[in-house]
């Protein structure tokens, strides 16, 4: 990286207070509860495909649907199984997740804002405790006194089933519809 970047983002990260914006690349190498590494959306496709679904990956059903997006296999999930099924196989992967060293590093920076597409609740593990004001419900915020790091959940949270999640088209459709979701509205 050329060194005039480098110096210009310590400048930024040491006199200012940016905005962090995360997504599933953030989670990578993190562990979920069942002590197994937080699954990329290719294997989250594949682990609703043969774990939640039943498909064999050798089979020409298998072989068929895992071309498609993951909003896609996960709003046919939802057709063929129901939404909470397919909320709570998906929450069991993304719940009790350990960070490792370096995500701590990057949740204890005095951000000015976090925002995630991230489900799981990997950084909240990560950061100081009682260090964030977690928004991850669309329809409510929580009043913001400005001592914490608030956390915007754009697509929901693991820790908060009421809220739902956005991970299928329709949701991304529903979610954009909703005016009065404060979390899209911010971030836009």
């Amino acid at each position: 990286m050329d060194q005039t970047v480098l110096d210009k983002l310590n400048r930024c990260l040491l006199k200012g207070r940016p905005v962090l914006f995360t997504g599933a690349g953030f989670s990578r190498y993190g562990e979920n509860g069942q002590g197994k590494n937080i699954p990329t959306g290719a294997e989250l496709k594949a682990k609703i495909l043969t774990e939640l679904l039943g498909f064999e990956e050798d089979s020409d059903d298998y072989k068929d649907l895992i071309i498609n997006t993951l909003a896609d296999i996960y709003g046919f999930a939802q057709e063929e199984k129901s939404e909470l099924v397919v909320r709570d196989f998906v929450f069991s992967l993304f719940t009790d997740c350990t960070p490792k060293s370096f995500h701590s590093i990057i949740a204890q920076f005095n951000w000015k804002r976090v925002y995630t597409t991230n489900i799981d609740d990997l950084y909240e593990n990560a950061a100081k405790q009682d260090s964030l004001l977690v928004q991850n419900m669309s329809n409510r915020r929580e009043s913001f006194g400005g001592k914490k790091i608030e956390y915007i959940k754009l697509h929901g949270c693991v820790r908060n089933p009421s809220g739902g999640i956005v991970f299928s088209r329709q949701d991304y459709i529903d979610s954009m519809l909703k005016s009065q979701d404060y979390r899209f509205n911010m971030f836009g």
